[in-house]
């Protein structure tokens, strides 16, 4: 009799709800991946950020339309976690939108760690995404910051009127206490306007 243990059947589901039928097998350990997704139909529908924000620790923040007038790489968003803030953001998402009347301009989006600050520019309001939570962000933002360095550059993004951007870290870019995030964007034309969201929860 074979050991039930050894090899299980077991049904997983896609994001359409269909079953995905696979098998484990310990005798030679093979491994199944899954999405994010597929594993959060397996254990009742909810992946992390669905949990978490339900919980009351989800937050976003939006520029506003920012115009660039030059056609140099310029600072438009600062977030800053201070020193024994006791929380890590983790990022969900970012996006980015940008425009010139009814012209199709480019730019590129930069994501740096730990720049040097020297004005943290107009202060952002962090929005709670569930209304009824009690915890406020311990985080700071800032629109248009004045920066002399700007530190370690951790990802590029090119965008276009043509394709706005909606980049998912799902949770895996991190800002940690004593830590500040800055987004740079540098467009092609000059007088492009550029407006940036992101959100996060914090644990």
């Amino acid at each position: 009799m074979s050991d039930p243990l050894t090899t299980q059947d077991v049904t997983l589901y896609d994001e359409n709800a269909n079953p995905v039928d696979v098998v484990l097998d310990s005798g030679n350990k093979r491994r199944v991946c899954v999405d994010a997704q597929v594993s959060a139909n397996l254990l009742g529908g909810k992946d992390l950020w669905q949990t978490e924000t339900e919980n009351g620790k989800g937050f976003s923040v939006l520029t506003g339309g920012i115009t660039i007038a030059s056609t140099d790489e310029v600072p438009i968003c600062l977030i800053k976690n201070p020193v024994a803030s006791g929380k890590i953001a983790e990022i969900y998402q970012f996006r980015v939108a940008i425009s010139k009347g009814t012209a199709v301009v480019r730019g590129t989006i930069r994501i740096y760690r730990n720049p040097t600050i020297t004005a943290n520019g107009t202060a952002l309001t962090i929005n709670k995404l569930k209304i009824s939570q009690s915890a406020s962000s311990v985080m700071s933002a800032y629109k248009s910051p004045t920066i002399s360095a700007n530190g370690t550059q951790i990802n590029n993004l090119s965008v276009t009127t043509e394709n706005n951007i909606l980049i998912s870290e799902d949770l895996g870019r991190f800002i940690e206490a004593n830590e500040n995030m800055l987004v740079t964007f540098e467009p092609s034309t000059s007088g492009t306007n550029v407006s940036f969201f992101t959100n996060w929860i914090e644990v």
